[in-house]
């Protein structure tokens, strides 16, 4: 099964990418399937649909209010078929990005490093520290947010410039 996975990925770059693959060779592109793999890169694609679903809801229910269990299903069918028309595209460009920024046998030794006990923790625990970080992030944003936005409108109103309601 794994090397069914590794011969898509490879697959896909070879023939999504051309004229970028091209400039690599087959040995390059594999170690970057393996690397990808490794990473799973493809189950870490998922969580975009629920990024995705928070983006959009709340500008749905508001044209909709109280509607949420007829808007969800559709919201969610449609942005599973895009992403799955889309899938292989993005993760090529991800390819893409390892091959135009590493070396092979850099490439190789983030292979190394991944099987390790260290690396396989890494990408066990790259989920929980990428949602911690979000998190810590959106929290510090708000935060920063709330101390600017005063000197912000003050700002805006000296250079008499319009200031949104709710800014």
């Amino acid at each position: 099964m794994r090397s069914l996975v590794l011969s898509i990925i490879a697959a896909g770059l070879l023939l999504g990418q051309p004229a970028a693959a091209a400039s690599h060779s087959e040995e390059k592109v594999a170690a970057v399937a393996t690397l990808m793999q490794t990473l799973k890169t493809e189950q870490q694609l998922g969580p975009m649909i629920n990024s995705m679903l928070e983006k959009f809801m709340p500008l749905f229910l508001q044209a909709n209010p109280g509607r949420q269990a007829d808007i969800e299903p559709i919201l969610v069918e449609e942005l599973q078929t895009s992403f799955a028309a889309n899938q292989q595209t993005f993760l090529n460009l991800i390819a893409q990005a390892y091959l135009e920024n590493f070396e092979i046998d850099e490439i190789e030794a983030l292979n190394g490093f991944m099987a390790s006990p260290v690396g396989q923790k890494f990408v066990a625990k790259q989920p929980v520290v990428a949602r911690q970080a979000r998190q810590a992030g959106m929290i510090l944003g708000q935060a920063m947010a709330r101390e600017a936005l005063p000197r912000i409108v003050e700002r805006l109103r000296a250079a008499s410039l319009k200031v949104p309601d709710k800014p």
